[in-house]
């Protein structure tokens, strides 16, 4: 995952020495999981949230989702076991440069 922070430069009107100002524009940025955990694919983040909170959120909104497809009891039981099998330690952070300096 790469945090990113676009930044734009907009020249000010009323500067008469043309200085420019530099807007910092936060933009959403794509976080691929993959590997042995509850649930894999692309997702949105944002570049200012910690990557701890953005796989907390990704494991419990698919827990939520998981939980949501029955109400017996039994199945309930067992699909917490299933998704509490899975830890949200040991992750591992690639970037795409280092990927793309790898393959090279």
């Amino acid at each position: 995952m790469k945090l990113i922070t676009q930044l734009v430069f907009a020249q000010s009107e009323d500067d008469s020495n043309s200085k420019q100002s530099v807007v910092p524009k936060i933009i959403p940025i794509t976080v691929t999981i993959g590997g042995d955990f509850i649930v894999t694919g692309s997702f949105s983040a944002f570049p200012t949230q910690r990557v701890d909170h953005f796989i907390t959120q990704i494991f419990l909104e698919a827990k939520k989702e998981a939980l949501s497809l029955t109400n017996e009891i039994v199945y309930t039981k067992r699909i917490i076991e299933e998704i509490d099998k899975y830890s949200l330690r040991n992750i591992l952070l690639k970037r795409a440069e280092e990927l793309r300096e790898k393959l090279i």
